[in-house]
């Protein structure tokens, strides 16, 4: 992944975002796209691992 420098109030608007987004992502997963599970659980996987870099 690119580093690239965001300033210090964008950055934390964009981290507070995911984490809302982190919270609610299993009820939103479930309600449109039901049928694929498995992308459901990439998807998930991605999310986080978004987050992770973000905040790491």
């Amino acid at each position: 992944m690119a580093k690239e420098t965001l300033s210090k109030a964008t950055f934390e608007t964009l981290v507070k975002h995911l984490v809302e987004i982190e919270g609610g992502k299993n009820k939103l997963l479930e309600q449109y796209f039901p049928e694929l599970q498995k992308n459901v659980m990439n998807l998930r996987a991605f999310s986080t691992n978004i987050l992770n870099e973000l905040t790491n």
